[in-house]
């Protein structure tokens, strides 16, 4: 079964799409899914810039941009609701989730150069780790015991 999600300008499309010719937004699709759920972000001088979704789907992690900073946003798409966002003065270079949705990684590159860790429940985060040169990319195992990380100029393990 495909499953369709709209996010501001962003489409995502899940499930198995092999044989099937996806149209442009403003033609007649052949994806014969229904819309499940349109996101608008209040803040039309955000842009999205990464999303990442959990294993079981029901949770969306979101990175935003504006002139002012990033904002991360966590969307339950069971209940189809926001449920919390974090702003930060920093640049979000990656975003990573667990399988089950419990925690999100969150590498930033500059202002807030760290890797941090939040967890569903709440937008504060629960281990951070503070690099000189910026985080570039992250990643959380399925059941979200590890997380690997690059910085711009090695590797944390």
């Amino acid at each position: 079964m495909r499953e369709l999600f709209r996010l501001c300008s962003l489409i995502l499309l899940a499930g198995a799409l092999s044989g099937v010719d996806c149209a442009p937004a403003d033609a007649q699709s052949p994806i014969k899914s229904p819309l499940l759920w349109t996101y608008y972000n209040e803040n039309s001088s955000e842009e999205t810039k990464l999303i990442a979704l959990s294993g079981d789907a029901e949770y969306l992690a979101m990175s935003t941009r504006s002139p002012s900073g990033a904002r991360i946003h966590l969307l339950d798409l069971q209940t189809k609701s926001s449920l919390w966002n974090l702003s930060s003065t920093g640049y979000n270079t990656s975003l990573a989730i667990c399988g089950d949705g419990e925690y999100i990684a969150s590498a930033f590159s500059w202002g807030d150069k760290s890797l941090r860790l939040f967890s569903s429940a709440t937008n504060i985060s629960v281990w951070e780790y503070a690099v000189e040169s910026g985080m570039e990319t992250v990643t959380i195992s399925g059941d979200g015991n590890y997380i690997a990380a690059a910085e711009m100029h090695g590797v944390l393990g």
